[in-house]
């Protein structure tokens, strides 16, 4: 007997609204770090402006170790800056000094290459600024497709 909280599953693929209950599921789990990770930026990521740079404690106990910190001026967690990003940042923006990248656009992603250890996990990495698509722009009604 099912009880009067239960359901089977045909009963709750019935009741189902796929428009209404779709959620993403990060965002039923989202991450807890004060820096940000791949999961906040996805595979077309986001374009973020560099606001400052600063230098903090990551980790805890022995694990604990001075890390560069890129904060951006959108509102967007900051970003521990490893070796392999800032050598992005000085190819993308074709810079040396962090005073040359300060307001310079760069776009935040999950590479899915990225691995650690002996294990392809993705990874946060950076790249010039894109051109990224609008995911639900309605269609210009006035626009045939035909072009004159």
């Amino acid at each position: 007997m099912i009880g009067p909280r239960q359901q089977t599953n045909e009963q709750w693929l019935a009741d189902y609204d796929k428009e209404e209950d779709e959620m993403n599921l990060d965002d039923l789990v989202p991450s807890t770090s004060k820096y940000l990770a791949k999961e906040d930026v996805g595979v077309v990521g986001v374009n973020l402006t560099i606001d400052r740079f600063s230098r903090e404690t990551v980790g805890q106990g022995s694990e604990a170790e001075e890390c560069a910190i890129i904060h951006w001026r959108e509102d967007y967690k900051p970003m521990v800056l490893n070796k392999t990003n800032k050598n992005r940042i000085k190819h993308y923006l074709q810079a040396t000094d962090s005073d040359e990248v300060i307001g310079k656009i760069v776009n935040a992603y999950n590479d899915p290459d990225v691995s650690y250890g002996d294990k392809i996990t993705g990874g946060l990495r950076l790249r010039g600024a894109q051109e990224i698509p609008a995911h639900n722009a309605a269609p210009d009604p006035l626009d045939t497709g035909i072009n004159f």
